[in-house]
């Protein structure tokens, strides 16, 4: 049963990680231009929720439950950035401008993925301590 963990624990934090850093990206500038929300950038963001999504799921079979709620936490974010990602898509194309993005879509994505650092953390740490329990306790 460790093993098995451990591999979808790996797998879940591999898949986690860009997301991570990409949500810390948009987190790092003062407003969002549009032109930042290319095709290329929705497509990159599908693929990473996708790729999370299904690392996901190894961890819903595999618990135990601390685990799985730090998962879900950083899942929700990824579905956040997915979201956001393809609003600002969308306002590109209607848009002729270059402008900033909304500032209250930027405002609610920023604070709904805020602690998607503690989360990421949680996760670590709850992953590491099912691993080591042994099943004794």
């Amino acid at each position: 049963m460790r093993e098995v963990r451990r591999t979808a624990y790996r797998s879940f934090l591999a898949a986690a990680e860009p997301v991570e850093e990409m949500v810390a990206n948009f987190h790092c500038l003062s407003g969002v231009p549009l032109h930042l929300f290319t095709p290329g950038l929705v497509s990159r963001s599908e693929e990473l929720y996708r790729a999370l999504d299904s690392a996901w799921r190894e961890v819903v079979l595999n618990g135990p439950v601390e685990v799985l709620q730090h998962a879900t936490a950083v899942k929700e974010k990824a579905l956040a950035l997915l979201t956001f990602v393809k609003d600002g898509a969308r306002h590109l194309e209607r848009s002729a401008s270059s402008d900033q993005f909304d500032a209250e879509a930027v405002g609610s994505f920023l604070e709904s993925t805020r602690t998607i650092e503690e989360d990421m953390s949680g996760f670590r740490r709850q992953a590491a301590e099912a691993l080591l329990d042994d099943g004794t306790g």
